[in-house]
């Protein structure tokens, strides 16, 4: 667990691009962004011959991927 937590420390204090707490909860909301948005259209429409038209699915991660974008950002606001 010691040497778990000093890696951790290690690679936080190395990070050139990403310097703070609220950069680094930018990043994760971007990509969670990104992943909701390609999953959202890969329920409805798979490759061919597995098209399985999961509506429920699709609009459930249109839904987190809408947050996502807020919190995105909202993180991004230097103000906030």
């Amino acid at each position: 667990t010691s040497s778990s937590k000093c890696a951790i420390i290690y690679i936080m204090k190395h990070m050139r691009g990403l310097k703070n707490m609220k950069s680094i909860l930018n990043m994760i909301f971007a990509i969670g962004f990104i992943l909701c948005a390609i999953g959202s259209v890969g329920a409805i429409d798979g490759p061919t011959g597995y098209e399985q038209d999961n509506w429920g699915l699709c609009f459930t991660l249109a839904g987190f991927m809408i947050v996502f974008g807020i919190l995105t950002i909202r993180t991004q606001d230097e103000d906030n």
